[in-house]
């Protein structure tokens, strides 16, 4: 395991101590930080010459110099990393003004990538690639999703090669969910209903029993499935001890956020057009919301969640890029803050909140990561800039650098 030493930073976030939704809060950074990391945990926190009086002697040490920003890893929220092929020629059609609807229905959208998945010669290399990807963008975890398979044997194989990626490296942390119900199957409605009783009686346990999945999720939408369907796979799910995932309100109100709710659901993700009683909902249940402002931007759309509405909720929402071929292709969480900030009116220190600490509670991996503190994993960035509010000001701006790699 990684044992090193990281001293004179030029400035150190740790949002160390924070509770979840502490929004107007002053984001706790030191000046001429330092941290110590023995066998891959974090032992150390403080100015230089605190930790320094620490260390044994012997330790690897980097030395900033005084200069550049060190931060907690980002952690996604929301990811479809386990896909194949691309969508350039949807992207092409939306160049044309066609909407997401216009797309699928000429056979792109969801329909393509299955397509491509089913060609798809070594799908676990492919998805190799796209993990180096978010692993250069700074992101240390992630949920990861299936759903561009339908039918099982095709979901089994993106999420086996997750679980064969997670067991070549720990890096980034990955949290598998099997999207049981993404785009609604070809033919009459007797075939939703099969789907559905797959999915439920035969393919739910058997990853569950595999360990393919922590988690099954849904995407409610007109046109996709319905709330009587999410309820079906969702007692399924906690009958098997398996967290409830759903994709809600992207298009319009469909009383998804209330469904989250009343299902107890760990995250309700999109919520573009959540009413204030929705969030209020959630507050109560304690879902999270996971907000994606990547998607509502590449799918040249202008209805942006309503930050503010949740925030006076109480709700500790988290944003994540939807990282996948078409809606959101970009693995980027510091473009995906920088659209939060730009569109939804977060303040710089409000995204590295959503960014951080709260989709770490979101995935229920806050005692690993989210912060920088004893105790947690050494998982942590430099950035070669001089202030952490610099992050999600630069569009495409620096690469962070893995101190623990």
């Amino acid at each position: 395991m990684t044992s090193f030493a990281v001293v004179r930073t030029g400035q150190l976030l740790t949002l160390a101590g924070e509770e979840p939704g502490r929004w107007d809060a002053p984001l706790n950074v030191i000046a001429d930080g330092a941290v110590w990391v023995e066998d891959g945990r974090i032992r150390a926190v403080g100015t230089t010459t605190e930790v320094a009086a620490l260390l044994p002697s012997g330790i690897e040490t980097k030395d900033c110099g005084g200069k550049g920003v060190v931060t907690p890893g980002f952690v996604d929220a929301h990811t479809h990393l386990p896909f194949a092929g691309h969508r350039a020629e949807d992207f092409a059609l939306k160049c044309q003004g066609a909407s997401y609807q216009e797309v699928a229905a000429q056979g792109g959208g969801i329909r393509r990538s299955i397509g491509h998945l089913r060609a798809c010669a070594d799908l676990l290399q492919v998805v190799r690639r796209r993990l180096g990807w978010i692993r250069a963008a700074g992101t240390v975890a992630a949920e990861v999703k299936s759903g561009y398979g339908l039918e099982p044997e095709w979901e089994a194989l993106q999420l086996e090669a997750i679980q064969t990626l997670q067991a070549e490296s720990d890096d980034v942390y990955l949290s598998p969910t099997f999207l049981a119900l993404h785009g609604p199957p070809p033919g009459d409605p007797n075939s939703r209903r099969e789907l559905l009783e797959q999915a439920i009686h035969q393919t739910l346990p058997d990853f569950a029993r595999r360990k393919l999945c922590n988690a099954v999720d849904a995407f409610i939408e007109a046109g996709y499935y319905t709330q009587d369907e999410a309820r079906e796979l969702a007692r399924a799910a906690k009958q098997l001890s398996l967290k409830v995932r759903l994709h809600v309100d992207q298009f319009s109100d469909q009383g998804g956020a209330q469904l989250a709710a009343e299902l107890g659901c760990a995250t309700a993700d999109h919520l573009e057009h959540t009413s204030e009683l929705g969030f209020q909902a959630l507050a109560e249940s304690g879902t999270v919301p996971v907000f994606l402002p990547t998607s509502v931007h590449a799918l040249r759309l202008h209805k942006y969640p309503e930050a503010k509405a949740a925030m006076e909720a109480g709700l500790a929402f988290a944003l994540a890029t939807d990282f996948n071929p078409g809606s959101a292709p970009s693995p980027s969480m510091a473009f995906a803050m920088h659209l939060g900030c730009l569109r939804m009116g977060l303040s710089p220190a409000q995204a590295w909140r959503a960014a951080t600490l709260h989709p770490a509670h979101a995935l229920g991996i806050q005692r690993d990561f989210g912060s920088i503190e004893p105790g947690k994993r050494g998982a942590i960035l430099f950035w070669e800039l001089d202030d952490p509010e610099e992050v999600p000001y630069w569009i495409d701006g620096p690469r962070p650098v893995r101190l623990d790699l």
